[in-house]
């Protein structure tokens, strides 16, 4: 039976699905766009809808579609199946764990149950109290109905009465049910059923389909405590795992290449509603890890714009050093003089869009935050006892960094900084740096600079590639294929995979090649085979015209001779140059060696002579 990816490759049109994305035009056969992938002013991304898949000629990006889903929605495979399912309406038929399909109908029981909630809740907005809160603070109404907020009544029924109440026998006890799951209903200590949200400013909650997961209240009077109030966590809502406003940001997150983090609700309005797009915030806690991977799908750079208040520069500090742990580049915005004070929703009221994108542009590195967080703002280093804390600490942050040449590039700051000598920074941070080093990374037991390097991959081994991923035979020339030196990791591997899977008796055809993509591991992998698959048709043009299955047999053994071969003699003209010069200042330099390294040349010449007289009789 066929598997869920290949199905849904077989069913969706590539063109059709990336639509939804893209402008597309057709051009011939093939269909262009403006790649989603990198910023370009003229088309370079194609999509062929006979192959079924897709490849940028600007950034090398390339694929099929639930590559591109992949790619594009930053998930993993088994979620893009899920989209791609969604939009078919084709149900996934994969191995599920028993009660799987129970527990997914339930999960949508607890989306449509959530999404008629901030629905009653929207429609309760116009004229309440939290309408006029919100002219209060200056939030405009098409900055209210992006962000769909809306009211919660000081009722404690209020959600009986308007929600439940239009349902009926079965569903009602459903509905109930969700709605005490989700944490909006609950229990007192006398059992009486009470709703979580009660006279507040209700703000939406978006999962990364656009479903409402959560929800957050502001009060508006003091009849409740507590400012804020969050969803529980629920079978929809992990806290630590979402960020408020990610859903609508993402895509300007992605063209802008970076993202803001702020505090809370009212910031990302603020900024939104000044025509910044691209501002996220933690749900009532600190700033985690899973936030900062989810970030990091989309960008590599993180502005960090919290309160100017001390309590906003300490949980600034904190995500500072969560964000740079996964690998984000942190810079954070302090505020001083007359905005220090404010909050980021005030600076959006105070100042205009380009006054808020000189203050952003302005934000602090990392280093000279952590600088000026040590030894200005939490230390005063004019008194001897707290400059030696200062120096402790910074010393403990150094020592957490996994790159030695990183650690010396924060002492040579420091060493400016504090006017100390570097040799003085650097011997005391030698004796005592290393005693305050938390975490200890593992060493990598072999040279992981030759492993992750991208190699480029050469028109020679695609060609090679392409002949025997379209023609099997070609792999029965197994003396010839052991000449081959593989320049590129990705060429490698994809070599090997399918290598791999022919010893193991399994066979494939040029046409459905796109649906090996989902296969591979590697994202250069999946590059290579798509650009392949576009560009080396062409290739195969002169070999197949014959209708003779045995000449065309020998046409493509020819044709892999002669490349393999063309690739050694590239190999070797590559190595006579480097001992022929070695050679030039042996002669200069190194007597002893001469006699050895000519020898090594004329060795090397010989094999050329029988490369050039192999090509000449295959020509």
């Amino acid at each position: 039976m066929a598997s869920d990816a290949d199905r849904l490759i077989q069913a969706i049109p590539i063109e059709s699905f990336l639509q939804r994305y893209l402008t597309l035009k057709q051009k011939g056969s093939n269909y262009w766009a403006l790649c989603p992938f990198h910023n370009e002013k003229s088309p370079s991304f194609s999509i062929s809808p006979e192959k079924g898949i897709f490849k940028c000629f600007g950034c090398g990006k390339g694929g099929n579609l639930i590559t591109f889903v992949q790619e594009y929605e930053k998930v993993d495979f088994k979620e893009s199946l899920k989209i791609l399912s969604d939009y078919s309406g084709i149900p996934l038929q994969g191995a599920q764990k028993p009660g799987a399909e129970k527990i997914q109908n339930w999960k949508k029981t607890l989306i449509a149950v959530q999404g008629a909630v901030k629905e009653v809740y929207k429609s309760q907005l116009k004229d309440s109290e939290a309408s006029e809160y919100i002219k209060l603070r200056k939030i405009e109404p098409a900055t209210a109905a992006h962000f769909q907020l809306g009211y919660a009544p000081p009722t404690y029924r209020f959600l009986e009465g308007s929600l439940l109440n239009n349902y009926e026998g079965k569903k009602k006890q459903e509905a109930e049910k969700a709605l005490f799951e989700l944490g909006l209903l609950a229990k007192s200590s006398n059992d009486e059923t009470y709703n979580r949200f009660r006279g507040r400013l209700i703000f939406p909650i978006l999962g990364n389909k656009g479903e409402t997961i959560a929800f957050g209240g502001r009060i508006i009077r003091k009849i409740e405590a507590g400012k804020y109030v969050n969803s529980p966590e629920s079978p929809l809502f992990h806290k630590k795992a979402t960020l408020y406003n990610f859903y609508t940001a993402k895509d300007d997150i992605r063209k802008s290449g970076q993202a803001i983090l702020v505090e809370g609700y009212l910031d990302v309005m603020g900024l939104h509603q000044s025509g910044i797009k691209n501002a996220v915030a933690p749900l009532g806690t600190a700033f985690t890890s899973e936030q900062a991977k989810l970030l990091k799908r989309y960008t590599d750079n993180l502005i960090i714009f919290f309160d100017g208040d001390p309590a906003g520069i300490e949980a600034a500090y904190r995500s500072l050093v969560i964000a740079r742990d996964k690998k984000l580049n942190p810079r954070i915005v302090i505020l001083s003089g007359a905005n220090q004070s404010l909050d980021p929703f005030d600076i959006s009221q105070k100042l205009d869009l380009t006054e808020i994108l000189s203050l952003l542009d302005a934000s602090r590195t990392e280093v000279s935050f952590v600088l000026w967080y040590f030894f200005t703002h939490k230390y005063n280093i004019s008194q001897l006892d707290q400059k030696r804390e200062a120096i402790d600490a910074f010393f403990e942050y150094v020592g957490n960094l996994s790159a030695e040449w990183e650690k010396d590039e924060y002492l040579k700051e420091a060493s400016v900084k504090l006017a100390i000598s570097i040799d003085l920074i650097r011997n005391d941070f030698s004796k005592n740096g290393s005693a305050h080093i938390k975490l200890k990374r593992k060493r990598v037991e072999f040279d992981e600079e030759e492993i992750e390097q991208d190699y480029p991959v050469g028109s020679l081994e695609k060609e090679i590639l392409s002949l025997l991923l379209r023609h099997s035979a070609c792999w029965n020339n197994k003396v010839l294929l052991d000449e081959v030196e593989w320049s590129g990791k990705e060429s490698y591997l994809l070599y090997v995979f399918f290598r791999d899977r022919l010893r193991s008796g399994e066979f494939w055809k040029w046409e459905d090649l796109n649906k090996v993509m989902t296969l591979l591991s590697d994202e250069g992998m999946v590059r290579l085979l798509s650009d392949i698959l576009f560009s080396m048709e062409t290739v195969f043009e002169e070999l197949e015209e014959s209708d003779d299955a045995a000449y065309i047999d020998k046409e493509y053994s020819k044709k892999l001779s002669r490349l393999i071969m063309l690739q050694k003699r590239e190999r070797i003209n590559k190595a006579i140059k480097q001992k022929t010069d070695e050679l030039s200042n042996a002669e200069k330099q190194d007597p002893d060696k001469v006699d050895s390294l000519a020898e090594e040349v004329a060795t090397l010449l010989g094999e050329k002579t029988k490369v050039e007289q192999f090509l000449a009789s295959h020509s």
